[in-house]
């Protein structure tokens, strides 16, 4: 940092002693451009003219003007609408069919990654959104989850539903697709839960029931982790989203590497490339969402059934509801 009175720093800001005086005693606060002149002054980056005690609670406008920014500078650096970019620095919401986004503001920032995503993690109106979308998810989870019948995830006209896909900007099938992967992991885990309720109650044997009776808590403490987990992860979905194309390459690329073979001859160019049953196994990966998604609401029929040969699950995968 340079060393600079306060009337040489003027100087070679173009302003005069009584404003930067008025900069240093917290009277007045300069704008974007001033903070970037003022930091080429000092040979310093504008972010360390901002108060520090403040910056571990920074939302992504206040990153934007510690860098020196206007939202103008931004829109012309990222060839976006005004509209799409406000929208993202006071919601966080990132335009759906720009995935590289967050990696093109961070580079235009002059940070990395990381800092933009706790910066956005911060805005007002993200936390806001995640608070609801735990309650919204909390109730659909109590509607669907031991749900008699075959699993078929939300209806399109719940509510809560729509409330989420408007809450993410993103279209109300894509949002049912993603929450039925979601509740219906949920399901499996209650579903364990009950099946060890059963052998804790009626079992004849002491000892069975004891574990039966660790196992319910077990499963139901790992219910209730992974509910309070889903809006984190919707968070992070929509804020990494793919167009549906990439989605689609991941499902083949993951496909050819885990059942090489299956695909041996391309897929059909008069259909669309087809995940193999084996593929489904996959539940605690990013490739288990992909082939959801790909796959829409359907969920693999019999997900205890042994994959196909030269194939092997990323994990063991959990015995289907008896209702489905």
């Amino acid at each position: 940092m340079k060393a600079m009175t306060a009337e040489e720093l003027a100087g070679a800001a173009g302003t005069t002693k009584a404003q930067i005086l008025a900069y240093e005693n917290g009277h007045r606060v300069p704008e974007p451009p001033r903070i970037k002149t003022l930091a080429r002054a000092l040979h310093i980056h504008p972010q360390l003219l901002m108060n520090p005690e403040k910056r571990g609670n920074w939302a992504i406008a206040d990153v934007r003007r510690g860098c020196g920014l206007r939202a103008d500078d931004v829109v012309r650096e990222l060839g976006v609408s005004p509209k799409v970019y406000r929208r993202f620095e006071t919601e966080g919401i990132v335009p759906s069919r720009r995935p590289r986004f967050l990696d093109e503001v961070a580079a235009v920032f002059g940070i990395t990654r990381q800092m933009l995503e706790q910066a956005i993690d911060k805005t007002p109106a993200v936390l806001q959104r995640q608070r609801r979308a735990a309650v919204l998810v909390g109730e659909l989870a109590a509607r669907y989850v031991l749900a008699a019948g075959p699993w078929l995830g939300p209806d399109l006209s719940d509510p809560e539903l729509i409330e989420l896909a408007t809450a993410y900007g993103r279209p109300l099938h894509r949002t049912r697709r993603v929450m039925t992967y979601e509740l219906g992991e949920l399901r499996q885990r209650r579903v364990r839960a009950l099946r060890e309720s059963v052998i804790a109650d009626f079992d004849t044997d002491r000892d069975r029931q004891m574990n039966a009776r660790l196992a319910v808590d077990r499963w139901n403490e790992l219910f209730t982790r992974e509910q309070r987990r889903i809006p984190l992860r919707l968070e992070q979905f929509h804020r990494n989203a793919q167009p549906s194309d990439v989605w689609q390459l991941l499902v083949v690329s993951s496909t050819r590497m885990l059942c090489p073979g299956s695909m041996a001859s391309g897929p059909s160019r008069s259909s669309s490339p087809r995940t193999p049953a084996c593929c489904l196994h996959i539940w605690s990966s990013s490739e288990s969402l992909t082939a959801s998604l790909s796959a829409g609401s359907q969920r693999p029929a019999s997900p205890t059934s042994p994959p196909s040969p030269g194939c092997t699950p990323l994990c063991t995968p959990l015995p289907v509801s008896p209702c489905g």
